[in-house]
């Protein structure tokens, strides 16, 4: 190895070692559906990435079922079965992590 590879490499592994985690959904679009589709189905709720799904929104089984399903359509493939707990709908920051981002979309293909 020569010391142009070396210092390159360290380089790279420096930069990865600093990479944070998203705070904010991603942006492609998808959050923002499913917001939509959730502030039409319940107009008087404010919503943010934040706010607490489970607490005066989606409040009955349908409900959760519906979202459930709007999930899948919008991910693009099912959520296994072990997903399916209520603390992975929660908000729609942990449903971004959860189902949307690049590494969790593939969980369940």
């Amino acid at each position: 190895m020569t010391d142009s590879t070396v210092s390159t490499k360290a380089a790279s592994h420096d930069t990865a070692s600093n990479i944070t985690a998203p705070t904010a959904p991603p942006s492609d679009g998808r959050i923002e559906q499913l917001r939509e589709w959730l502030e039409q189905r319940y107009p008087d709720a404010e919503l943010d990435e934040d706010s607490d799904l489970t607490d005066g929104v989606v409040e009955d089984s349908l409900a959760f079922v519906e979202l459930l399903v709007l999930v899948e359509d919008l991910r693009g493939t099912p959520i296994p079965a072990a997903d399916v707990d209520l603390e992975n709908f929660r908000t729609l920051r942990i449903i971004a992590a959860r189902f949307f981002d690049a590494a969790a979309a593939g969980d369940g293909q």
